[in-house]
């Protein structure tokens, strides 16, 4: 999408019937205080009662559908729930102790005849390897995007009110999907929504490699090109945490007011860093801009304002939060159709394809001779799938 035709479609996105009116989010807590007590609003008095309530009707729900399914009694329904408890399936050794078992290292003893393990325990050799699967030690790391850390912990008891923020992505069928969402609270800066997106243009290398890709790759492009914006409700939120930092809203203000756009004449600038989350003026369901590198846009919006509750993450510093990121899909090389690429090729005379993925062994194998000189005609490019980062 083009920031020319993200200027057009305002106007036709302004009619859409989840789009909320303006709200100021440094004056929804005062707003709860004129309907609610103030101990109402902690998190611990945000109780989940009427989701349990939801919940048990949901089981009964289902569970008179089971009846009428199997036509059995109540009370077969209640004995085989009992039977086929998941804790059923515990062994007899202690869950500690399973905890910190290893079956990378060797099976248990006893289980050397079971395939399940045999497979598992050729499944851990693989990752340790270095194949990498979308599986993480650490759930609750990947939910929340906390790190484990030796720091005390500062748990929220006050009210507090976070905001959830949700980054889109276009697919190959150029329909957007929640890419990530982040939960932040209204008194950070604006600038650390950032922190927490992870975008394939910051990380490539500029450098074709082709001629000696043994080249160190240390330089990306994220520390070549350190502009950015975000650009909400007609202001232009500038990131200069850098001296190389540029004004990038400039030649695109120029550009809007050129060709009398709705609304170009009153565009403003601002600093991202100076700017908090509570001091925007917003509407939920809005499609909002971020671009960076000279042209990679991502349309994010707001979409929701409420109280922190007992379920929310309840360490301060560990927020901005991620409570959602999309699953991706890796690229596997194509020769050994087994490890994750790192080189992406063009016009490759090897290859039938363009472009072609390769892993690392399998691009200097194909490409290079036994002592490093290039084979045949090709541009080679270092490349990074986000898929990694499941």
């Amino acid at each position: 999408m083009s920031i020319g035709k993200y200027f057009t479609n305002l106007e036709e996105n302004s009619i859409r019937t989840n789009i909320s009116d303006f709200v100021h989010i440094g004056s929804f807590y005062e707003a709860c205080r004129e309907i609610f007590d103030e101990e109402d609003l902690l998190p611990n008095n945000i109780a989940t009662e009427n989701a349990n309530e939801d919940a048990e009707k949901r089981e009964a729900l289902i569970k008179s559908e089971i009846v009428q399914l199997m036509e059995v009694e109540d009370t077969t329904i209640d004995e085989l729930g009992t039977v086929c408890n998941p804790d059923k399936l515990m062994s007899g050794k202690l869950p500690d102790e399973m905890a910190h078992f290893d079956l990378a290292k060797s099976l248990p003893k006893g289980g050397e005849h079971l395939m399940c393990l045999g497979f598992r325990r050729a499944e851990k050799m693989k990752r340790t390897l270095g194949v990498v699967s979308s599986y993480h030690k650490n759930r609750f790391d990947i939910k929340h995007g906390a790190k484990t850390t030796d720091k005390d912990i500062d748990i929220l008891d006050q009210p507090q009110v976070v905001v959830s923020v949700a980054f889109l992505e276009k697919n190959v069928k150029f329909i957007c999907k929640v890419d990530r969402e982040i939960l932040v609270l209204p008194e950070q800066a604006l600038s650390i929504l950032l922190d927490r997106l992870v975008c394939v243009s910051d990380l490539q290398v500029p450098n074709e490699c082709s001629e000696n890709p043994d080249l160190p790759q240390d330089t990306r492009f994220e520390s070549l090109f350190k502009s950015s914006f975000l650009f909400i409700e007609g202001t232009f939120y500038n990131d200069f945490s850098d001296p190389l930092c540029t004004d990038l809203s400039q030649p695109i203000i120029k550009w809007a007011q050129e060709r009398n756009l709705e609304g170009s004449e009153s565009f403003k600038t601002a600093n991202m860093d100076k700017v908090t989350i509570a001091d925007l003026n917003v509407r939920l369901g809005y499609p909002y801009l971020y671009q960076h590198q000279g042209d990679c846009e991502h349309v994010f919006m707001f979409t929701d304002i409420r109280l922190l509750h007992n379920e929310d993450c309840q360490d301060l510093n560990a927020y901005p939060v991620v409570i959602y990121k999309r699953v991706r899909y890796m690229n596997i090389c194509q020769i050994c159709n087994e490890r994750v690429s790192r080189w992406i090729t063009k016009e490759d005379t090897h290859i039938t394809s363009d472009p072609g993925f390769f892993c690392e062994r399998c691009f200097k194998m194909l490409h290079y001779d036994k002592d490093g000189q290039k084979k045949g005609k090709f541009l080679a490019y270092p490349y990074m799938d986000l898929g990694v980062y499941n």
